[in-house]
């Protein structure tokens, strides 16, 4: 009895040897090292691969692994995937028109303030670098109609040496209305720039303000990218950077706003080891 029981055993586990290994190759494949050195590349793997972009796990561990193999083409690739995403893609226009895909890639809930960079009160960071005045100004008269990605260009020589410069055309519609006594706070102590201040929000009632916004990411002080920025249990792909923004505009009203000595400062500023998330750019790229 013993005897034939063992026998049979002995047969079952022969007989399944193959389909095991089978399974374990198939996941082998999903976390595969794979040299991938362009977006092109990583796109004609998840073709062949659909797990690539049914999984984010699965996603970031073969960029972590192709990280290992491949430190600077690897960046290159991710950088590339975010400049696709905004530029080519145009995801600050169309993310509403693109919903399930933005969904997939940056999170059930998100919106424009969740792509870096972008123009808004957020984007811009008014809050951390302006007065209070500026900020309700912001807030409760301003809008962003509209941004434009307009230019999008990098380098990437090493993880402690890269940069990336961005530059957004932002249209903003002003309420005349709740603007006007900010604008009188902001001026209060020169009232000939008050009035023209004053004259130009008038004139520009119920037009586009032009906005143009230059974001620019170099490396940290802190924080050298490497394996360890590539976090899956978070969907996560941290760059820590060093990032200026730079603020100018052709419009009369904007432009003296950005001449008063309180609001000067947002012309120009930057800031230190601000994270940029990788990854969603890089799904949004491939979906």
């Amino acid at each position: 009895m013993l005897g034939s029981m063992a026998l049979k055993l002995r047969k079952w586990i022969w007989a399944s040897i193959p389909s095991l290994a089978l399974i374990l190759s198939s996941c082998s494949a999903l976390v595969a090292s794979v040299e991938l050195k362009s977006l092109s590349e990583l796109q004609n793997l998840a073709d062949r691969n659909t797990e690539l972009t049914k999984n984010k796990r699965t996603l970031i561990t073969t960029l972590r692994e192709s990280y290992g193999l491949n430190p600077k083409g690897t960046l290159n690739l991710l950088f590339e995937g975010w400049r696709y995403t905004l530029l080519s893609q145009r995801i600050l226009e169309r993310w509403q028109t693109e919903v399930g895909r933005f969904a997939k890639s940056f999170g059930n809930g998100s919106n424009q303030n969740s792509v870096q960079p972008n123009a808004t009160l957020k984007g811009l960071k008014l809050s951390e670098r302006s007065t209070t005045e500026i900020q309700l100004l912001a807030e409760q008269a301003i809008t962003v109609s509209k941004q434009e990605v307009k230019e999008f260009t990098y380098k990437v020589e090493s993880n402690k040496q890269f940069e990336a410069t961005v530059k957004i055309k932002a249209d903003l519609k002003i309420d005349p209305t709740k603007a006007m006594s900010h604008i009188e706070n902001i001026f209060k102590d020169d009232e000939t720039k008050k009035k023209d201040a004053q004259n130009s929000l008038t004139m520009s009632m119920g037009q586009n303000e032009a906005l143009e916004a230059t974001f620019t990411y170099s490396p940290a002080t802190q924080g050298i990218f490497g394996r360890a920025s590539f976090d899956r249990f978070t969907s996560n792909i941290k760059l820590n950077t060093k990032l200026r923004i730079q603020v100018s505009s052709t419009s009369d009203l904007m432009k003296k706003l950005l001449e008063n000595s309180l609001t000067s400062s947002l012309k120009d500023q930057s800031f230190d080891n601000e994270g940029v998330n990788l990854f969603p750019y890089t799904l949004f790229a491939l979906l």
